[in-house]
This record gives structure tokens, sequence and C-alpha cells, in this order.
């Protein structure tokens, strides 16, 4: 390797601090910002490293593919290699951002999950851009140019906004000196904004207005009409609307790069005892997806409902990996996912109920629950609130749990270990009647107090406190 040298006109030209760059990123709507040094063996060609696990796919939005993209001048006989369909493939919205404030779309940006590395890593950001110089980020750019500074930022409509930054070390030294800053990791969270008013000081202040109102009617924002809501969820949507956010919104996070969780609590101080949904998810797998196969699932591993409710199946309870449902007779396994190594996964396995014939009755793909994982979980808030049923009325106090840096495998972790767990609730009314009528919502839920397992950073906050 030869030696970096320093350039004559640093990339842009003009001195940077990183005020410059985060003022840049915060006019351009951005919620988060992180820093990735470049190594010498960074470029377009071996593509840049980000993490060595999947929080990469909760960072930065993404569309998950199951195989790489076909180029338009590739033939049917030309398939991808083995090895390439072994990979997750995370398409971004990506677009290069200057400082100032002028973007470039690269449309053949992708995260790539590498599973026998494991690692995922940047690629295609350079293809078709015209206004970032290639020989920054050309194969063994890094021996020649030192002080490569890549900046990405998220901004709420799912885009991922890329600066680089060459031969600026002030800047540099400047970024290392952020409180934190680990010069050795691979992806550093920077602040987007010095001082006060970050994403999360303006959340808690939301909160803070939402407590001041006291008791509020339960009600839901749709298409930006709000409408009363008594139903049993109505507390969740309740602060959503309260937070100005629509109920049939996007995938994207709720609030200012934050998922919002509401929950209803006897008194606030305490940690809540009992357990919340973190995913509700459709199967993607096994008998359950056949035609006609949620009739033939609750025939077979269904029951008639408990409470005596005439002509009605279900298909319901706590379903942990490794045990067999007393009720349904299922067991709930992983596939793909060795506790002994918890830094990588095979990325065709699954999360499934199994019969005791071995039949696979419904299943969840990897694939499928990193991209809902992925989709909204890189930052969440649970805010508590006490309920007037009789009235429906909701009051949201403190403390707030505030959770950040998750990954999928984490989820696979706490489902091995039984801290999280299936609990669907499926049945079909008029069951012996073709006009019976179905309900499905399967989901996952854990133990509040074992939410912080899912994230490498949680901390409860009263907000309400000046």
């Amino acid at each position: 390797m030869t030696t970096p040298r320093i350039l004559e006109e640093p990339f842009p030209s003009r001195p940077v601090t990183l005020e410059d760059v985060q003022n840049a990123f915060r006019k351009a709507g951005c919620h988060s910002l992180h820093l990735k040094e470049l190594a010498w063996n960074h470029d377009g060609k071996r593509q840049i490293y980000l993490t060595t696990d999947l929080s990469s796919f909760n960072l930065f939005p993404n569309r998950l593919e199951d195989s790489p993209p076909m180029p338009e001048w590739m033939t049917e006989t030309q398939k991808p290699k083995a090895q390439d369909a072994k990979r997750i493939y995370g398409h971004l919205h990506f677009n290069w951002l200057s400082l100032e404030g002028n973007e470039e779309n690269a449309s053949s940006a992708k995260l790539i999950y590498y599973p026998q590395y494991p690692e995922v890593r940047l690629s295609g950001i350079m293809k078709g851009v015209r206004s970032i110089p290639s020989e920054y980020l050309r194969e063994k750019a890094g021996e020649v140019y030192e002080n490569r500074l890549l900046f990405l930022g998220v901004r709420s409509d799912g885009a991922t906004l890329g600066m680089l930054i060459v031969g600026h070390e002030a800047l540099r030294h400047e970024a290392r000196q952020t409180e934190g800053y680990e010069h050795e990791a691979g992806l550093h969270p920077l602040p987007i904004a010095t001082g006060v008013n970050t994403p999360k000081d303006r959340l808690l202040a939301r909160l803070r207005e939402i407590n001041l109102m006291g008791w509020v009617k339960g009600r839901k924002l749709v298409q930006g009409n709000v409408i009363e809501y008594s139903a049993q969820n109505a507390v969740g949507y309740t602060l959503e609307a309260l937070l100005g956010i629509s109920a049939n919104g996007d995938n994207q996070p709720d609030f200012e790069g934050y998922e919002i969780k509401g929950y209803t609590v006897a008194r606030f101080g305490p940690i809540y005892k009992k357990a919340v949904t973190v995913l509700t998810v459709e199967p993607d797998m096994g008998v359950y997806r056949e035609e006609n196969g949620i009739l033939r699932f609750l025939r077979e591993w269904g029951y008639p409902d408990k409470r005596g409710r005439e002509d009605r199946q279900n298909f319901g309870g706590i379903h942990r990996v490794g045990h067999q449902h007393k009720d349904t007779r299922l067991t709930l396994r992983v596939t793909g996912f060795d506790p002994a190594k918890p830094d990588r996964l095979d990325p065709d396995g699954h999360v499934s109920y199994f019969s005791e014939d071995g039949t696979l009755a419904a299943g969840w793909s990897f694939r499928k629950l990193v991209r809902s994982w992925s989709v909204k979980h890189g930052r969440a808030a649970y805010v508590p609130a006490l309920a007037k049923k009789e009235s429906n009325e909701y009051f949201y106090g403190p403390p707030v749990l505030v959770c950040t840096e998750t990954d999928f495998l984490r989820v696979l972790s706490g489902l091995i270990n039984g801290l999280m767990f299936t609990d669907p609730a499926i049945k079909a009314e008029n069951w012996s009647l073709p006009t019976r009528k179905l309900h499905v919502r399967n989901q996952f839920r854990i133990k509040f107090s074992d939410i912080p397992h899912l994230y490498g950073e949680s901390e409860r906050i009263d907000y309400t406190a000046e």
C-alpha cells in the first residue's frame, strides 16, 4: 500500500467545520447523522464496510429484496451466483448532499449483508453520479487520498443523504472530539445539531405539551381528520393523533425518526410488568400461506372458543421457542440462527410453527422479519398513559422509555432466550357457515421490562421535569 498523499486542494476547497456539516443535514430535514471514516480499502469496487451486525438496516431506511437486481443488459440465462442468493439486499433512496444544500440521486445505492463474514457494506453510491469526483472513491483511492470522511444522514421521507469530505484533517479532528466517539468503530453517531433542539429534545417537548393537556378523548387521525376512537388499541392511536401522525401513514418512523408506542398503566412510575406488542406481521411461509390456508390452519391447529361463544374457532396463546403449546399442539422454532454465533444468521432462515409430524404450519422468513423490524424500529419511544375506559379518556405521563441502537439479531436472541414470543389472535366467527368472518392478528410480544434487551441503548426519562 502506498502512503496517502495530502491533497493540494481538499474537497470541497473551502474550510469546513462540523457545524457546517450539521447545518447542511439539518436544513435538508435530517433527524440523524453518522460519520464513516473511510479506510484505505473503502472504494467503489470493494464497497464501504458499515457494521458487523444488521443495525445498518435499521439506521438507513431501505427496501429489502431477496436477490440483487438484474441489470438491463443481463440475459435470462445469466443467473446470479450462488453466493449472491445468500445475501440480503436493502435498496436505498440515496442522495448526495452538498454543503450548499444541493442533492443528486444515486439510484443504484444499496446495503448488502454478507453472512459469511458477517458484515454490511454500502454499495452503488457512485454509479451515474456527477457531483462527486469519482477519483475519491474509485478503486484504490484510499491508497492515494487521506482524511476521506463520509457523513450519512436520514430524514423523515426515508431518504439517506450522503456527504463526502476529503482532505480536511481539522474536521476529522473536530469530529473525534465529540462525546462517545470511538475511532476504531465502524459508524459513529454524531449530534445533528450543537447545543439543544435535537430530535429527542423535540419529542420530549411535544410529550410535555401533551401531558399538560390533561385527560384527552380517544381519537384517531385519518387522512387529516380527527375521529373519535375507542377500541382496545386507542391508547396508541390517540397518542399518534396528538403528535400529528396519521393512522394511514407510510411505513416510516412516526415522529422525528422515533417509532411511538403508547400503553396503559395503573399509575405512573413503576416499571410496567405486562407484555407489549413490538411487531405485527403476517406469516409468509407454510400451510397458512396456501390457497384457503388460513381456514386449513384453523381447522387443523385451532380450537373452539373457550368462553363458549357459539360457532367460533380460535388460534391464540403465548408460543415460546422450543415449547409445544397445549392447545394448538404447535412448537415455535427458529431455523438458521445459532445462539452460539449470535453475530450472524442464514438469510434463508425463518421463525415458524411446526406440528408434531414436522409440518410447517406457518412461518416468517428472516427476510420478511428483517424488513418489518428495520422499517420502524431504529429508534423507539414507549409512552405510558392512565385510562378512563368508561369515558374513553387518556392521560399521558412520565417516564418515557427511549430506545436506540437495535438490529434483527437482537430479536432472534430474544426469541431463543424466551424473552420474546408470539401471541396470535386469530378467530373465525360463524365457523360452520360459508359466510364465516375471519379476524387475524399475528403479533410478536415481549414483557415491557425486557424491551431494553432488544436495543443497545435505553433510558427512562421524566419529560415533565424542568
